[in-house]
């Protein structure tokens, strides 16, 4: 009796130490959704519940449709008024075929003919999708920047430039993401109940940004553009360009949600400034000293582009843009230095989510061995105590070994495994 009372303590303790630990708590509340789940027919089933009782809400369908074009699309086609089904239609083909999408940059390799037709056709769908956008947000320069990107893809440069200074005016940049992510979470909250922030992290993870690379691409097209215009001694019109370049870049620094979106913002800016009237800079590994270190040689470079910026704008009149490559810099060591503290200290950042899941995975291991070893040690000690069981064994010296003195330091050893886990 008293050997039962002990393993039912320690397995007590176990279960309560996973329960009430921080850490862990939300443990019990990921297997009593997970089995709530399996008793009312699935996760399917539920999600099907959910968007039959909200007909109309557009974000728990984007969130239903996930990345796939072809539903994004139906969703577009059942809710046209919804600027925020636009939004995921035109993502979502940049993540489908983000090779053929992907606007070729000035010094690519020509594309064969077929892909070239392909290229234009993709191009085409993204601006009728941001012209429909467009027409329910005009203030967003989410949607005249997309509609720039598929007429870069259909070599219509000359109005893509015309786009993307429409972009560059407008007041907001918002790509749909911060709506996607709440969609998704409403949706996991409504199928699942009160989900654990392991769960809700692995939401947030799992959205995808695909539209910040043709973003780039867009930006370098333009910025060649510029620079033929500089060559051919039209100065002031390759300045606009750029100048409309970095009021996009600066748009989306400011106004994009993901952490991600603030570094291309940046980078956009820091792309206009490239290469005044044609003057290429070598990279840093052709520029590097036989004695110079990797850093001084990148640092090198970077001041010697800071310098030809400088001097451009001096040339032409614009000393007031002198400082755009030197401020985008700052500003992504201030981002970069952010998110580097905040990871250090978020209970939920990348690092926290891994921690996590290696402590749930060595918590459950240990658990299942002391919950394994305790009802072992519970069966065979009632197999023991038996009297049928001790007659037929009355000679055999395993019975001087007791069950506790195998059982109890097993469970005992396995639970103080996971006290040290939770500390």
């Amino acid at each position: 009796m008293k050997t039962k009372a002990i393993l039912r303590a320690a397995a007590a303790l176990a279960v309560a130490a996973v329960v009430l630990s921080p850490k862990t708590a939300w443990l019990p509340g990921l297997v009593g959704n997970a089995a709530k789940l399996a008793a009312t027919g699935g996760l399917e089933a539920a999600k099907a519940r959910v968007l039959a009782a909200n007909p109309n809400d557009a974000t728990l369908a984007i969130a239903d449709a996930g990345s796939d074009p072809a539903k994004l699309k139906a969703v577009a086609a059942r809710f046209p008024d919804s600027s925020l089904a636009w939004a995921a239609v035109l993502r979502a083909p940049v993540n489908a075929s983000i090779q053929s999408l992907t606007p070729r940059e000035p010094d690519a390799a020509p594309l064969p003919p077929e892909s070239q037709k392909q290229l234009a056709k993709r191009g085409g769908e993204v601006v009728f999708a941001a012209s429909k956008g467009l027409l329910l947000d005009p203030e967003n320069a989410f949607f005249p920047a997309m509609a720039a990107i598929g007429l870069a893809a259909q070599g219509e440069n000359s109005k893509m430039l015309a786009v993307l200074h429409f972009a560059a005016e407008r007041p907001r940049f918002d790509d749909g993401v911060p709506a996607s992510v709440r969609g998704k979470l409403a949706l996991l909250e409504s199928t699942q109940g009160r989900t654990p922030h392991v769960a809700r992290m692995a939401v947030v993870a799992s959205e995808l940004y695909p539209h910040y690379a043709p973003l780039r691409s867009l930006v370098r097209i333009a910025q060649a553009e510029a620079v033929e215009a500089e060559k051919a001694g039209r100065f002031e019109e390759g300045f606009a360009i750029r100048q409309d370049i970095q009021k996009l870049g600066l748009r989306v620094r400011d106004d994009a949600a993901p952490f991600i979106g603030n570094l291309v913002g940046s980078a956009l800016v820091s792309i206009s400034a490239g290469d005044p009237a044609g003057e290429k800079t070598p990279t840093w590994d052709k520029l590097r000293k036989p004695d110079e270190s990797e850093e001084a040689a990148k640092a090198r470079r970077l001041a010697s582009i800071d310098e030809k910026w400088r001097t451009w704008c001096a040339l032409h009149g614009h000393p007031e843009r002198a400082d755009v490559l030197k401020d985008a810099r700052d500003y992504r060591a201030r981002t970069k230095g952010i998110w580097e503290r905040a990871e250090a200290r978020s209970p939920v950042s990348v690092t926290a989510a891994m921690q996590s899941v290696a402590l749930f995975t060595a918590s459950a291991l240990l658990f299942a061995l002391a919950a394994a070893f305790g009802l072992g040690g519970w069966f065979w000690g009632r197999k023991v105590s038996s009297p049928r069981w001790q007659e037929r064994h009355a000679d055999t010296r395993f019975l001087d070994i007791h069950p506790s003195r195998i059982v109890l330091p097993l469970v005992a050893g396995s639970g103080l495994g996971i006290a040290l886990l939770l500390l």
